[in-house]
């Protein structure tokens, strides 16, 4: 559902990044301009982050190619992390994932934005 107010205006706003959540989401890398030689070591430190995340807290694992996805599934088979079929053309969650605020109820709220770039520093 779409609310057409502002998460301000509702009593939203964006929790601290220590503050008690769900779960972490992480990107597989995969982008050959960001990661080189397939993303072999980037992916394995990816891998050792999830892992360690996943002792305290729900991890998700957005992928977006077929190779990526059969990637993500040898490294967290027999896991509790999941993967989610999610297109990407970067690894940084931060900007290109989800972004949910709470109310002093605790209820979540997803945002809807657009990355631009750093405030428009970059096409």
């Amino acid at each position: 559902m779409i609310i057409s107010t502002t998460p301000k205006k509702d009593g939203f706003y964006m929790p601290a990044e220590y503050a008690e959540h769900e779960g972490c989401i992480m990107v597989w890398p995969e982008r050959p301009g960001s990661w080189i030689y397939g993303a072999k070591a980037a992916r394995e430190a990816f891998k050792n982050v999830a892992l360690a995340i996943a002792k305290s807290e729900n991890v998700y694992i957005a992928v977006g190619s077929d190779a990526a996805w059969e990637s993500a599934n040898e490294a967290f088979e027999g896991t509790a992390v999941r993967i989610i079929r999610i297109e990407s053309d970067d690894a940084w969650a931060r900007d290109i994932g989800p972004t949910f605020v709470v109310n002093k109820e605790r209820k979540v709220r997803a945002v809807n934005w657009q990355f631009n770039a750093w405030g428009g520093e970059y096409e």
